[in-house]
């Protein structure tokens, strides 16, 4: 569901208990992804709402994005094949964008809820 937003605050999600205002949460939603720099929070919500189910190549995906370990080593580490990894990253970023995308829009100045 998006938010109607019409300059101020979004509708609905001020003064009311219990509710969040949706612009603190698509504040900390990065419009990239880079090693390291990827907190274990975000990371965790990023891999549990995306189509990766492999355990190891959610650790090894962890390793590079929240630790910051080359790519090298969370492949050794975690039995993950290089190219496959890699394509692993490039999902992970796309399904980040897109819900980076998404926060923008429903907070554009005249985004319809639907």
């Amino acid at each position: 569901m998006c938010i109607i937003y019409s300059g101020g605050a979004p509708t609905g999600l001020t003064d009311v208990p219990g509710e969040t205002d949706i612009r603190g949460i698509c504040a900390g939603v990065p419009g990239s992804l880079f090693p390291g720099r990827v907190s274990v929070q975000y990371f965790s919500l990023l891999a549990d709402i995306s189509p990766i189910r492999s355990r190891k190549v959610i650790q090894a995906l962890h390793g590079y994005f929240v630790e910051g370990l080359p790519r090298g080593q969370v492949c050794e580490a975690h039995g993950v094949g290089q190219g496959y990894l890699s394509v692993k990253i490039k999902e992970l970023k796309i399904l980040n964008r897109k819900i980076h995308d998404l926060c923008r829009f429903c907070l554009l100045p005249g985004s319809v809820t639907t």
